[in-house]
């Protein structure tokens, strides 16, 4: 049975780890559970991470690597916490908290300091925590899946703050302001302190 199905880079890392020496131990003993989501990650194009036993050792695919920068290809089969030391204040909680068996977690848009590329940088993610359950029912693991929204977080950041100066130029000025539409169809004036629009059309 190939344990690394894919045919990816991850795949094959995986296939050459020294599985024997880490925390998790060989691949023979490894649960079906956990033998499970490892070939479900490995031929998903969506990332997706699984953290594994009390240190949440860590599993990835491919697309996952895009998320952590050159904490690639180290991170693979070391403790989470060791992976992600300068987040794990506000990561470690989360993880606690679905490992006692607390349910899943949903985050949105959240906001990390990650050193994934030489430097400290604000990123943002979507993602999920979910549990993996043992044969005896109790939780083993947690399985990650996740998207950076980075770029749309920032676009939609600087939307906001072009909004507010344009309103704060508006009400501070004393001339009247018309904002045409793209098309050039319908035309608004602004008048000035008091910031109330009325409409005309051309």
């Amino acid at each position: 049975m190939n344990l690394f199905p894919g045919g990816g880079e991850m795949a094959a890392r995986m296939q050459a780890h020294d599985w024997s020496a880490t925390v998790m131990g060989p691949t023979e003993t490894w649960p079906a559970a956990l033998v499970a989501l490892v070939g479900v990650a490995l031929q998903a194009a969506t990332p997706m991470a699984l953290y594994w036993g009390p240190d949440l050792a860590v599993l990835y695919n491919d697309a996952w690597t895009g998320l952590v920068g050159d904490k690639h290809p180290g991170a693979l089969g070391r403790p989470a916490r060791e992976v992600f030391p300068e987040a794990w204040h506000e990561l470690g909680p989360m993880f606690a908290r679905v490992l006692a068996g607390d349910g899943a977690v949903e985050v949105q848009d959240q906001g990390l300091v990650l050193d994934r590329n030489g430097r400290p940088e604000e990123v943002f993610f979507t993602y999920s925590l979910n549990p993996v359950l043992d044969a005896d029912g109790r939780v083993a693991g947690v399985f990650n899946v996740a998207q950076e929204t980075t770029g749309r977080v920032r676009a939609a950041t600087g939307l906001v703050e072009s909004e507010e100066r344009f309103r704060s130029f508006a009400e501070n000025s004393a001339d009247v302001l018309w904002i045409a539409d793209p098309d050039g169809g319908r035309l608004e004036y602004l008048r000035p302190a008091a910031w109330r629009t009325t409409s005309t059309t051309c």
